[in-house]
């Protein structure tokens, strides 16, 4: 993989990038075949009998064009074979529509002079998101919160909010029974921001997360996890209190989530993408929650990790 690198793309997110010239017909990468599921997962790449392969190096990272350079060959063991010559500092782009089963209709956005304005991927059907103030999107419209875009820009058929104003772990848990009768392809679930405010010490914050995940993988295929935001870079922050103690305390509490559930689930860090917004229009008028702009970048993060 030393010819090539991940870095960002004008397409969609994160990308993958050759620094050498790669001859037309040329198989330049043989896909590991380390981890294989039975189920559709995102960024995992369709290689056929229903079968998906989560390939971190370069696989999980390659976007869709309609005009792509490279083609996955799904014959044997699956590969990258150039289309045509490929010079240095080009992004390698596959067309999802020649492996990808045909289930949700995505908005291209590659740019291509034959750009089809849509591709098919196969994604999770179902989602439900947990949490609090931050989950629901106090102070935005709800098509503007980030449960509404993410799951938009992922063509999810179904979604489901649990999630208010004010919840601790403690009210989320007590409230699971609303959706304790149905399943999700997958949940994200943050929660915390509240717990910590009150001065929850962080082994019972840790404690409740975990007795949330038990309960939420009895009803969801897969579950995600972000960390709690560094609320101390809002403009209205110093109403919580002395901001450099709330911001190594937050730290070492985000340090502790994703050591605690990292073997056991996917983390996304959002903490660190929200450490340096200060500014207020990644606020609501409140000052503390965060506005479309910021949810925005929230979506982007997620998108590059799942």
């Amino acid at each position: 993989m030393s010819n090539l690198m991940k870095k960002k793309s004008s397409i969609n997110g994160i990308g993958v990038f050759t620094d050498r010239f790669i001859q037309k017909d040329s198989v330049f990468y043989e896909v590991p075949m380390g981890i294989v599921h039975t189920a559709p997962r995102p960024k995992w790449a369709h290689i056929g009998e229903n079968r998906w392969v989560c390939d971190e190096k370069v696989l999980n990272y390659i976007n869709h064009s309609c005009s792509s350079n490279t083609v996955l060959d799904i014959s044997g063991i699956p590969k990258l074979i150039a289309k045509r010559n490929i010079y240095p500092g080009e992004e390698i782009t596959v067309n999802y529509n020649e492996t990808e089963a045909h289930q949700c209709k995505i908005n291209c956005t590659c740019a291509s002079l034959n750009c089809n304005g849509f591709f098919f991927i196969q994604h999770a059907s179902s989602m439900l998101f947990l949490g609090d103030s931050y989950t629901e999107g106090t102070g935005v419209r709800y098509d503007k919160t980030y449960p509404y875009l993410l799951s938009k820009k992922l063509g999810t058929v179904s979604m489901d909010v649990l999630a208010k104003h004010g919840w601790s772990s403690t009210d989320l848990i007590n409230n699971l029974r609303e959706i304790e009768h149905k399943n999700y392809d997958y949940t994200y679930l943050l929660i915390g921001v509240n717990d910590f405010c009150d001065s929850i010490p962080n082994q019972d914050i840790l404690k409740n997360m975990g007795l949330l995940y038990e309960s939420i993988k009895r009803l969801s295929k897969q579950i995600v996890i972000l960390t709690i935001p560094d609320f101390t870079r809002a403009p209205n922050a110093i109403k919580y209190g002395d901001l450099e103690l709330n911001q190594t305390n937050l730290t070492d509490l985000n340090v502790r989530i994703t050591s605690t559930f990292s073997q056991k689930c996917a983390i996304i860090d959002i903490f660190s993408v929200t450490k340096t917004l200060t500014q207020n229009d990644f606020y609501t008028k409140d000052g503390i929650h965060p506005s479309e702009k910021q949810y925005e970048l929230w979506v982007d993060r997620i998108l590059e990790e799942v």
